[in-house]
């Protein structure tokens, strides 16, 4: 797993760990294509996953990914308030 420079720096600034992230990507409650990525080629293959956190109050994490030569590269990681 590799992580690009935002998801980094974003991931410092919201407080989530890097094992929220892999347990995220690991055991999803949902995953699903990026909407966006019908319209825009530069979300092509981009993938989002939820699972719900304990350790965040049950908040539910997004991570967005893409699998590079079958590697997972998080794009980015935040806690979705409209998650449901």
């Amino acid at each position: 797993m590799d992580y690009t420079n935002h998801a980094i720096r974003k991931m410092v600034q919201r407080g989530i760990s890097p094992a929220w992230v892999e347990f995220v990507l690991k055991e999803p409650d949902i995953s699903e294509k990026d909407p966006r990525s019908v319209d825009d080629p530069k979300h092509i293959g981009v993938m989002r996953a939820w699972r719900k956190i304990p350790e965040a109050d049950h908040r539910s994490l997004r991570v967005v990914y893409r699998l590079v030569n079958d590697e997972v590269l998080v794009i980015t990681a935040f806690l979705d308030r409209d998650a449901r």
